[in-house]
């Protein structure tokens, strides 16, 4: 039943780290076009290239070190004693998980418990504890009273969920699982196989915007360009096929969802191009924005398969 779930979450992972990595782009590429720090860089090489050379130092000298601890003095036979108060341990911050796409909260740790609500993106909430495997949180949502949870592969967690105490859940007896028929099947492994290319692409895509963040330059670079452009095409192919498949009834809905995803993701890849040929922030930032977007589907997607599988 696990390929039943197509692969959708490790495809959302991905587009998660493509997502921080083109903001990263769009910094580095905001940063770089700026008059102010051009000219700022401009005036630094300048005052290196005309700045008079500085007498070497003697061999006796003391080098100047990044961190260096002042010896205590010698106490006098007139030094007093000076007594510290004692340092307060500081009280440690709560742990956080924050959103950056729409998560759903669960009535307890696993997708078969019910949904109780979503954690909006952009926004956090305390962690209570963690399951007994620590892959999924207790969070106070909406309060400590009436916590949810949800699962730690789709959150950003702010401080060591090491020392969060195990909630022991009962477990949630499985509801039936639902019987698929040969056409079904094959809708399902059809998906699945696109699913696993977009995952492939957009993690790929992720690694060469990191590259490229640490050193643009690289936007310049005719096999950084190819291998970009070998991943968008994948992106790109791998929708095309989706719209060809035919899905059968009861994957009507869910197939709609996974199209408007799909001409998100399309949409993403084409301003995504346009901005890096042009050196445009706006056009990247426009591309997080579809495929936020896109992600947002595919969570609608989600959720209607599970529930259609019992799962």
């Amino acid at each position: 039943m696990k390929n039943r779930k197509f692969l959708i979450i490790g495809a959302g992972i991905a587009i998660v780290f493509l997502l921080l990595c083109l903001a990263c782009l769009v910094f580095i590429i905001t940063t770089a076009s700026s008059p102010t720090v051009q000219a700022t860089l401009t005036a630094q090489a300048l005052a290196r290239v005309t700045q008079s050379p500085q007498n070497s130092p003697s061999t006796s000298s003391t080098p100047t070190d990044f961190y260096k601890p002042t010896q205590a003095s010698s106490p006098t036979s007139t030094s007093i004693l000076s007594i510290s108060p004692p340092t307060q341990t500081p009280t440690p911050l709560p742990v956080r998980v924050s959103a950056k796409q729409t998560v759903n909260v669960r009535q307890g740790p696993g997708i078969q418990f019910a949904i109780v609500g979503k954690l909006q993106p952009n926004n956090s909430s305390v962690v209570l504890g963690k399951d007994a495997d620590g892959q999924w949180l207790q969070i106070a949502f909406p309060d400590s009273a009436n916590p949810g949870w949800v699962s730690k592969s789709v959150v950003s967690v702010n401080g060591s969920v090491d020392s969060l105490q195990v909630i022991a859940v009962a477990t949630k007896a499985p509801t039936a699982k639902t019987v698929l028929n040969s056409n079904e099947n094959e809708y399902v492994q059809a998906v699945t196989s696109i699913s696993r290319d977009y995952s492939s692409a957009f993690t790929q895509l992720g690694i060469l915007l990191t590259t490229a963040s640490d050193n643009p330059a690289l936007i310049l670079d005719n096999v950084w360009t190819l291998k970009t452009a070998y991943n968008i095409t994948l992106i790109k192919d791998s929708g095309t096929r989706l719209r060809k498949l035919k899905p059968p009834t009861r994957f009507a809905s869910s197939h709609a969802s996974l199209i408007e995803a799909a001409n998100h993701y399309d949409k993403a890849m084409d301003l995504l191009v346009a901005g890096i040929d042009n050196l445009d922030a706006s056009k990247l930032q426009k591309s997080i924005a579809e495929m936020s977007l896109g992600n947002a589907a595919v969570d609608r997607a989600t959720e209607k398969i599970n529930q259609l599988l019992g799962q």
